[in-house]
């Protein structure tokens, strides 16, 4: 039994174990923090997230046209597996759900639209008037972009069914607008301006994006969205400032305008 091998032959035996796996396991010589890191794994498992995203994404793409066609209630999984070109199972292991595909179908640009311009929101405080207001200009293209792409799909959320309506705004709507009011409320820091309700502000920019995006989709026009963009920006920030000296002339008010792209 080894209790009975001698002390020095029992410490012979294991150096000699030890020398032997680490002749044929060299990398066993390192703690396991300091292993190399095999580039090609790394560079394997970037890969296989970028198609899972690809993949993702592709199924939200395809199920915008479903829904637009069947509507939410009548929509179903495996049709949207079908124009997405994957497997029903594929399906279910991005969304648990047919509705969490639809809200991801509405909310994931939004949601990503908000922490863009939240990024940017900082620079405002700070920003000289000429960068201020480029900044609020590309602002405001984002958010038309973001209009066209989703606003088709409001009124299958909102009107389809009413129970189901209630719930997408008050759950996943009505948060989205608490996290533009604060965006907002944040963006007029640190420049003079009106003492307006940022909730009020906030509802009427949404109101006029939405309602460019609706009219461009039900007409089938093509929407100037810079020009567009810049046309509402020009609106809501000069309707933001404070009430000009009374001495200001037209012409030194035509030289504040927000300058061209």
């Amino acid at each position: 039994m080894v209790g009975h091998v001698p002390q020095t032959i029992s410490r012979y035996f294991k150096q000699y174990a030890d020398e032997t796996f680490h002749a044929f396991c060299p990398l066993s010589r390192y703690p396991r923090t300091m292993l190399p890191i095999d580039a090609t794994t790394a560079e394997g498992a970037n890969d296989r997230q970028a198609i899972t995203a690809e993949r993702r994404q592709r199924i939200v793409d395809a199920s915008r046209r479903v829904f637009l066609e069947r509507g939410l209630v009548r929509a179903r999984t495996r049709q949207i597996a079908e124009a997405a070109g994957v497997k029903e199972a594929i399906l279910y292991s991005h969304f648990a759900s047919k509705e969490e595909i639809f809200s991801a179908a509405i909310f994931d640009p939004l949601e990503a639209l908000i922490s863009e311009i939240f990024a940017r929101v900082d620079l405002l405080g700070t920003a000289d008037e000429h960068t201020r207001q480029r900044i609020f200009v590309e602002g405001h293209i984002r958010f038309i972009e973001v209009m066209k792409e989703v606003v088709p799909l409001f009124g299958v959320a909102l009107y389809s069914n009413v129970e189901v309506g209630r719930r997408f705004f008050t759950g996943r709507l009505l948060p989205l607008f608490n996290s533009w009011f604060k965006l907002t409320e944040r963006s007029v820091e640190g420049w003079s301006h009106r003492n307006a309700n940022p909730r009020t502000v906030a509802m009427a920019a949404w109101g006029m994006h939405f309602g460019m995006a609706l009219d461009a989709a039900m007409t089938d026009d093509e929407l100037d969205v810079t020009g567009t963009a810049r046309k509402v920006a020009d609106v809501l920030y000069y309707g933001l400032l404070r009430p000009e000296p009374s001495g200001k002339s037209k012409r030194s008010r035509k030289a504040t305008a927000l300058p061209p792209r």
